[in-house]
């Protein structure tokens, strides 16, 4: 069976999720300066664990810049991603592989910080 791109990219469903990317990454940036006000000024009580929180902030942050730079699609059924973020013309398809393996790190990292 021959598979053609067109078989597992879905255009509108890529533009939409490029928009929720860009979208989602405004937010994040609108909103990690207030967390890391409130973290810092209004809980003296919870000491070293501010710091936790502001470090999940900023990887968190980090990311969701990353991801709408990058802009990845994913090929359903299949485990392929293609880039259609800004970044994708400017960098070689094996920077943007990288990329977004480190993306993935940080990505489990928040989530087992959250959890430990």
């Amino acid at each position: 069976m021959n598979l053609t791109l067109s078989d597992v990219y879905n255009e509108p469903t890529a533009t939409v999720l490029r928009i929720f990317e860009n979208i989602s990454a405004l937010f994040q940036i609108f909103v990690a300066p207030l967390l890391f006000y409130v973290t810092m000024t209004h809980s003296k009580q919870m000491e070293i664990y501010r710091f936790y929180l502001m470090n999940t902030v900023i990887w968190n942050t980090i990311v969701q810049i990353i991801l709408a730079l990058i802009s990845p699609a994913f090929l359903s059924p299949y485990l392929c991603i293609i880039f259609n973020g800004p970044l994708a013309n400017f960098l070689s398809v094996d920077i943007l592989y990288r990329i977004f393996e480190s993306c993935i790190v940080c990505l489990v990292n928040g989530v087992v910080s959250i959890f430990l």
